[in-house]
């Protein structure tokens, strides 16, 4: 109802810009200063009797707004004497000695008792606003109840709405969690995802460029912000993971869980109906819950290949669904989709407008050579997330990318970028264009290095009378399910502090006997980290007898 009674209000108003600040103040019979000065933006002479002031801008020690000896000729008022002593507006007279706190009349006070208020048509007036809760709330319910009293403005009915970033809880961050206890403890990280990762000097040395020139480019180049939604260069390096894309098409962000998290939140809606595959990697779920979407899981099952049941997804969808989220290849199963799967996820997309996310940090680390198709390449709705932490041995310089065909998401992405990125940091995009130029050379050495270890893995699962699995497909990470009574996280605590071995408990993913393993970084370290996991399981089954 107050909205509409503003609205009526300032529809009254004639709003003119001006540039003669001193002859804009001498006919102003009000005046409201906003701003952030620690200089007097108004000087004592230009004010007209009869004049009254707001002065909000100051809000701590230092600013200031009006002239001190203004207060020499007005009548101060503020909403409490001793804060806005100290912070507010009369913190400059009273420190200049033109006034005395004892002066200056508390608005309630006024109120209450109406000798302390303006006797004089001729008589110059200072609000110095510091903002009281209490006294807000007081004058928002009375300018509520008057509204109703006279009939005006619109009342909306909030209870079923929930507020959407004030009130946002979000669950904890499983499998992060667990990194961050035990990554740095561990002497044997079978927990790792990326492929074995790669100094500036092995990156310079592998793609045949001189390091230390290299070197110079980095310590030469000046820190700005630079290009704001990304080097063009980089993009440009970027598409050729594509087929038909522009740079215009991508925007940067800080890894691939940047730029996941920049999607769901610039895209879903408190409400949205969003359908997640599950297991996945849990920002993927959670981030759409925290915003309350009504998020629908679509279980990737064992005995169908970690892949999605199209049937059960068909049964899930509806006219409300606004977005189908998907990682592909899968973490932590390694199950990978062909391009028959991708479309049949396309065509039920379409069948209720429904945008497609997909999170591709492991697309290109297959186990058969050949183009993997990206979601974008099948439907202009989709859109694709990746990294150069995986496939690229470059986590360090933290920087991802999404790409798009839709110029809607990306223009609401970009919105809502600027307030939590600005731009990615230049010496990370110089090193990732480097990569990305010579993307051909990592991806063969990356792609050799998870073919050997899987194959290595692969021995030993069938060594193991207690661990089962599915054989990934691509990607970095298996699945490993073992046959002992053992709640996963106990089982992988006790692998860390009796073998200093670390692994991902599956109740990270909600599939308990279950284990991530990752398998794509140094082989002579998976095959010690295997050995000490070995021992441990027989230390198990001995138990167990």
């Amino acid at each position: 109802m107050v909205a509409g009674l503003i609205d009526h209000r300032l529809s009254e108003v004639e709003f003119t810009g001006v540039t003669d600040l001193p002859a804009a103040v001498q006919r102003s019979q009000v005046i409201v200063t906003a701003t952030p000065a620690t200089k007097p933006l108004i000087q004592a002479d230009w004010v007209q009797p009869g004049t009254h002031l707001n002065a909000i801008g100051a809000d701590m020690e230092g600013k200031q707004e009006l002239d001190a000896k203004l207060f020499q000729r007005a009548q101060a008022y503020t909403d409490d004497v001793p804060q806005a002593s100290e912070v507010g507006e009369i913190q400059n007279p009273i420190k200049a000695g033109v006034i005395k706190p004892e002066q200056v009349a508390e608005i309630g006070n006024a109120l209450l008792d109406p000798t302390l208020g303006r006797h004089d048509e001729n008589a110059i007036t200072i609000f110095d606003s510091t903002g009281i809760a209490l006294q807000d709330l007081a004058a928002a319910n009375l300018a509520f109840v008057r509204a109703k009293e006279q009939g005006v403005g619109t009342q909306v009915d909030l209870s079923s709405k929930p507020i959407r970033r004030s009130t946002m809880k979000i669950k904890d961050f499983g499998v992060e969690q667990w990194m961050n206890e035990y990554e740095t403890k561990a002497k044997y990280n079978l927990g790792e995802t990326c492929v074995s990762s790669l100094s500036i000097r092995e990156l310079c040395e592998l793609v045949g460029v001189d390091v230390n020139d290299f070197a110079k480019q980095l310590v030469d180049r000046r820190l700005t912000y630079g290009a704001i939604e990304g080097a063009v260069e980089l993009k440009e390096a970027i598409t050729r993971l594509y087929q038909n894309l522009t740079p215009d098409e991508i925007v940067t962000e800080h890894g691939a869980i940047g730029a996941n998290n920049l999607v769901l939140n610039a895209l879903v809606e408190p409400g949205d109906e969003v359908i997640a595959v599950t297991p996945t990697y849990q920002q993927l779920q959670s981030i759409p819950e925290a915003i309350r979407a009504t998020v629908k899981l679509l279980p990737l099952k064992r005995g169908n290949g970690y892949l999605p049941d199209a049937e059960q997804l068909r049964g899930l969808v509806s006219d409300k669904t606004k977005l189908i989220v998907l990682n592909n290849p899968d973490n932590p199963t390694g199950a990978l989709m062909s391009q028959a799967g991708l479309q049949t996820i396309v065509d039920i997309a379409k069948s209720v407008d429904a945008y497609v996310l997909c999170d591709e940090v492991y697309r290109h680390l297959t186990q058969e050579d050949g183009y993997s198709p990206s979601i974008i390449d099948l439907y202009d709705k989709g859109i694709s997330t990746s990294s150069f932490s995986k496939a690229f041995s470059l986590a360090g310089i933290r920087l991802g990318w999404l790409a798009t065909h839709d110029q809607a998401v990306m223009k609401a992405c970009l919105s809502y970028r600027d307030y939590e990125t600005i731009s990615c940091g230049q010496l990370d995009e110089m090193v990732g264009t480097l990569a990305l130029k010579n993307q051909a050379v990592l991806l063969e050495r990356n792609r050799g290095i998870v073919r050997e270890n899987l194959k290595i893995l692969e021995e030993w699962v069938h060594q193991q009378p207690h661990i089962t699995w599915l054989k990934p497909k691509a990607g970095t990470t298996a699945l490993l399910y073992y046959d002992f009574d053992l709640p996963s996280t106990i089982f992988c605590d006790r692998l860390m502090k009796e073998y200093e071995t670390l692994l991902v408990p599956g109740s990270c993913f909600d599939i308990e006997n279950s284990l991530r393993i990752g398998y794509a970084f140094e082989t002579a370290h998976l095959r010690d980290g295997m050995n000490q996991l070995g021992k441990f399981l027989a230390k198990l089954e001995q138990e167990a007898r």
